[in-house]
């Protein structure tokens, strides 16, 4: 049983991740920098965070170039919701998968453990946080 769901849970993986670089190439927005502003503002961002914690920073100055990558793709289950009911669902397929993979791995992950280690408080611990997370998951789904 434990190499099933080991199996299961690999599978599960690949698939959260397929589903996720599916999403950003399709509906995701890229924005590529290579700019002396990117190194600036990093930089500025990294002073920010020592300031917060209380260090004292001498002066810098950012002389160079600095390349900057930033993908996000949004969805909010009202729309998933109303694509899959519109009978559009191959527009929202690659979040599907995504959240499909995301279950699974919820779901045969604690199943592996259990099945793997002698800690049955652990794994029964793992389980019921997994089973918490995908009943929320599927509340707020309906509830979209």
């Amino acid at each position: 049983m434990f190499w099933l769901f080991l199996g299961l849970t690999i599978l599960s993986i690949i698939i959260l991740i397929a589903g996720m670089v599916w999403t950003l190439a399709t509906s995701g927005q890229t924005q590529r920098r290579n700019k002396e502003e990117v190194g600036k503002k990093m930089v500025a961002d990294m002073m920010r965070d020592d300031l917060t914690k209380n260090e004292v920073i001498l002066g810098t100055d950012f002389k160079g170039k600095a390349t900057g990558l930033k993908s996000e793709a949004t969805f909010s289950f009202a729309d998933i919701k109303a694509a899959v009911q519109a009978g559009q669902w191959q527009s929202v397929l690659p979040i599907l998968l995504a959240l499909g993979g995301m279950l699974g791995l919820f779901l045969f992950g604690p199943m592996a453990l259990w099945f793997g280690i002698e800690s049955k408080l652990v794994a029964g611990l793992l389980m019921v946080v997994a089973l918490y997370a995908i009943i929320r998951t599927i509340i707020s789904f309906a509830r979209a």
